[in-house]
């Protein structure tokens, strides 16, 4: 049987660097955003099939992980030195996941708000907001914890 978990692979690259890998790396190149390969297919990174493979589930968590951790960082560099309760970081922290920085940041009376500790008023700016027409249940959801989370 054929080992295909994503740890596996790392490992194995680890170990054998070899030509085969730099030969691919040299000739497929590295995109970091999807592209048209000359087949017409969606492609991203090394060459990476998007149509045809896409990404497992484990690939994805470990991207999902990734952004994450970027977006704890925005959120410490926009929240720096201000406490706030963790369930209320959680759901900046998703906001900032799914809106980015600067759609964060857009936020201004919500952000405002959390810095005065004024949950109710955050609550109430969350869904004063084209995010919560457009992602509804998301956006409730988000702000039932922030009503419910402060510690």
């Amino acid at each position: 049987m054929v080992r295909r978990d994503f740890h596996y692979l790392v490992e194995w690259e680890r170990k054998n660097n070899t030509m085969l890998i730099d030969s691919i790396k040299k000739h497929e190149g590295f995109k970091t955003t999807p592209y048209r390969c000359t087949g017409g297919k969606l492609t991203i990174g090394y060459g990476r099939n998007l149509d045809s493979i896409g990404v497992s589930e484990e690939e994805a968590t470990f991207l999902l992980n990734n952004d994450i951790i970027k977006a704890n960082e925005a959120f410490d560099s926009i929240f720096e030195g201000i406490d706030i309760p963790i369930k209320i970081k959680e759901v900046f922290v998703e906001m900032i996941f799914q809106l980015g920085p600067y759609g964060f940041i857009k936020f201004k009376k919500m952000i405002k708000a959390a810095k005065e500790r004024d949950y109710k008023k955050v609550s109430i700016e969350m869904m004063d907001s084209l995010w919560a027409i457009q992602t509804p249940r998301r956006a409730r959801e988000l702000r039932e914890i922030v009503e419910g989370g402060r510690d």
